[in-house]
């Protein structure tokens, strides 16, 4: 309302308000699991492009389309089918499209960042994708981090060098899981010291959130590394993964963050259904029937409305688990 009230008499004002409408919107949307609020702050976005390109601010155009692409991927990635993938694709386009005036040498920072939001964009396009096609797009998200990492250094800029280093370990595990043998547990060994670098920033003490989410990722990375690991070497992996994801959630609260509440119960169950499955008698139902407890949880806040692809993805893991607990009690 302040935007629509300044623009008739000072655009430049209205404008910036209208701008951080849209960036208050997508952080709200993003955290707390609101898609109609994604949907506004892609609205502005887009209101705000066409405005620029009015005026032939190519700077502020790729500025626009680099905020709109990030929007368009957490839209894209909670919505299943087609829909997911539309919104996806366009959010590739739109950091591709940034990237046309945002150069290496003329705007490294606001290159890098682009790299950045691109790879992260491809990476969960490849989520939705199999076989070659998938490997390309892993392959294309990690080429976009290193771009970034030509930029961002630990001495210079160590907050977005470990963000890029925390979504470089998510599509080097992601590699690893699509390779067998020695070559995929070389990978998923390159995704922990990936997010261990991220950790060397993100202290417990300073940077909380960021140091929770780092233990989601490194949670699964070793679930993936136990996975692949035979005799009790493997259960062990698959432990720390469990007591990474709780190390998470004495963070993450439900009320204050319930999107990566959610997203930490769903990998909790998946580390704790796999260690469940892997042991007998009571102690490894006891872990079964606390996988699906981690399940429900997260389909608390993954909805329909807000969330259908994950609330599918959660609900078939789900199924599984307690699938698994019916067996074993026939």
């Amino acid at each position: 309302q302040a935007g629509a009230m300044l623009m008739p008499f000072d655009v430049e004002a209205g404008e910036a308000v209208v701008w951080d409408a849209a960036d208050r919107l997508k952080v709200f949307g993003h955290v707390f699991g609101q898609s109609d609020a994604l949907l506004a702050s892609e609205k502005r976005w887009r209101v705000l492009e066409i405005r620029s390109k009015g005026r032939y601010d190519n700077a502020s155009v790729a500025a626009i389309q680099n905020n709109l692409g990030v929007v368009l991927k957490i839209i894209g990635e909670r919505a299943k089918n087609d829909s997911g993938l539309e919104f996806l694709c366009e959010s590739i386009t739109m950091c591709r499209n940034a990237l046309i005036i945002r150069t290496k040498e003329k705007m490294p920072s606001e290159f890098a960042a682009t790299q950045n939001n691109l790879g992260n964009s491809i990476s969960r396009l490849s989520e939705r994708t199999y076989g070659v096609e998938r490997q390309e797009l892993l392959k294309e998200s990690v080429e976009a981090y290193q771009s970034a990492l030509m930029i961002y250094t630990v001495r210079d800029t160590p907050l977005e060098w470990a963000a890029t280093h925390n979504n470089l370990g998510v599509v080097l595990r992601r590699q690893g899981e699509e390779l067998e043998g020695a070559d995929g547990v070389k990978l998923l060994g390159d995704a922990l010291i990936s997010h261990r670098h991220a950790l060397s920033v993100y202290h417990y003490a300073t940077m909380t959130y960021k140091w929770a989410y780092t233990q989601d990722l490194i949670g699964s990375a070793f679930l993936r590394l136990g996975e692949r690991t035979d005799g009790e070497t493997g259960l062990a992996l698959i432990r720390l993964a469990t007591d990474a994801h709780q190390l998470a959630l004495i963070i993450y609260k439900r009320k204050e963050m319930p999107a990566d509440w959610a997203s930490t119960q769903n990998n909790l169950g998946n580390a704790l259904g796999l260690l469940g499955s892997q042991t007998e008698g009571e102690s490894g139902l006891a872990l079964l029937s606390n996988s699906v407890e981690a399940y429900r949880a997260a389909l608390t806040v993954y909805n329909p409305e807000h969330f259908s692809h994950y609330h599918e993805l959660v609900s078939n893991n789900l199924a599984q688990v307690e699938a698994a607990i019916a067996a074993r009690r026939d």
